[in-house]
């Protein structure tokens, strides 16, 4: 009988003794989270040239990154010289990628068959003009670096008044 009152005891003092002890809820259950959707479409900040810098509106910066871009690629093909057989006005479409580290690379070149029986150094040009551009700074997403792919338009034209 001893111990049915000592278990009894005890079993009350167990049952009773939550209300002594404070249950600590987690406070950051009560913060609400929100989760805003991130657009992959854009970035906040495009990859910089040293050139483009000081701009600070980011239409600017843009602007400035394709025509810088273009004008390097533009001269560094100008030292090379490809000769044609006719005419040309074609237009060359570049796929460069810049990687969260600066680094361009040409992930794809689209050249018409017109101007690819032309020349077959063309192709190696581009490839050599656009990975001899120093590191750049990268774009920008929500405060992070991040690799950003576009396509650069390059006008070929030859012998046309």
């Amino acid at each position: 009988m001893k111990k049915q009152v000592i278990y009894s005891v005890i079993f009350f003092f167990g049952l009773i003794s939550c209300d002594y002890f404070p249950i600590k809820k987690n406070q950051k259950s009560s913060e609400k989270v929100i989760v805003k959707p991130i657009d992959f479409s854009t970035v906040d900040a495009y990859p910089l040239l040293p050139e483009c810098e000081k701009l600070s509106l980011r239409i600017e910066q843009r602007k400035c990154f394709y025509s810088q871009l273009s004008r390097r690629i533009e001269t560094s093909l100008g030292n090379f010289n490809f000769s044609f057989s006719k005419p040309i006005k074609d237009t060359i479409f570049i796929k460069i990628q810049v990687s969260d580290q600066g680094k361009m690379m040409v992930s794809s070149i689209l050249i018409s068959d017109n101007l690819k029986s032309e020349t077959k150094n063309l192709e190696k040009e581009i490839y050599n003009s656009v990975i001899s551009i120093p590191k750049i700074q990268p774009a920008i997403k929500s405060g992070i670096p991040v690799t950003t792919e576009f396509t650069l338009p390059l006008i070929i034209a030859n012998g046309l008044d």
